[in-house]
């Protein structure tokens, strides 16, 4: 009973926020998105993660994103990359939560593409920018290695929820990425915000409730 609740409240949550960065109505996105992570993370206690390694390391991350939601939030240069160190870390618990749940045969395709992707933007993107500004470049060059290296164990576990969640958080940041050094457009935004969201949910039931997916 109380899942559902919480679940109905997520999806009014990030709708709420989704509808705020759309509308660039600052005021709502800096409670609903925090808010979205705090309910997720209610809905993820009832699903006992404290009883599990994998669950106290999945729980671990989930603090961390709140953390660097509220960074992202203040729009600094300096909280954007107080920030990424938090998500980075984040994607370093998330790691320890795939490690330490019950594997299946490993997705070898999922693990490739992510191995393909990840090289073509370091060698193509972020090695020349580090090369020119090392103060600049060599941190998202970090970030990316530690998120490919997050995405590729979650296939590698063979948990199809896990892969899932992984990959849409790669696709996140690579639109945050896009947004902030490319081009910005609040649909590119809100497109950021729908897939960051359901990767921290199909993270959550991933490690949690495995036996959601036939094996």
């Amino acid at each position: 009973m109380y899942a559902w609740v919480l679940l109905a409240a997520l999806a009014a949550v990030a709708l709420a926020d989704w509808f705020a960065v759309a509308t660039q109505r600052r005021g709502v996105e800096q409670v609903a998105k925090p808010a979205y992570v705090v309910l997720l993370g209610a809905f993820a206690w009832l699903l006992h993660p404290d009883e599990t390694v994998s669950g106290l390391w999945l729980l671990m991350g989930l603090a961390l994103c709140l953390g660097g939601d509220l960074l992202l939030l203040a729009d600094t240069d300096r909280a954007f990359g107080f920030g990424l160190v938090t998500f980075l870390l984040a994607h370093v618990a998330f790691i320890g939560a795939i490690l330490t749940m019950s594997r299946r045969p490993p997705v070898w395709v999922g693990v490739a593409v992510v191995v393909v992707v990840v090289a073509v933007v370091v060698a193509f993107v972020l090695w020349p920018l580090a090369r020119r500004d090392m103060a600049e470049g060599l941190p998202p060059t970090i970030y990316a290695f530690v998120l490919g290296a997050f995405v590729a164990v979650a296939w590698w576990s063979g948990q199809l929820l896990v892969g899932i969640g992984a990959s849409l958080f790669l696709v996140s940041d690579g639109l945050l990425a896009l947004g902030r050094f490319w081009r910005a457009s609040r649909w590119l935004s809100v497109a950021v915000m729908v897939t960051y969201h359901l990767a921290l949910l199909f993270l959550v039931l991933g490690v949690l409730r495995p036996d959601l997916v036939a094996p």
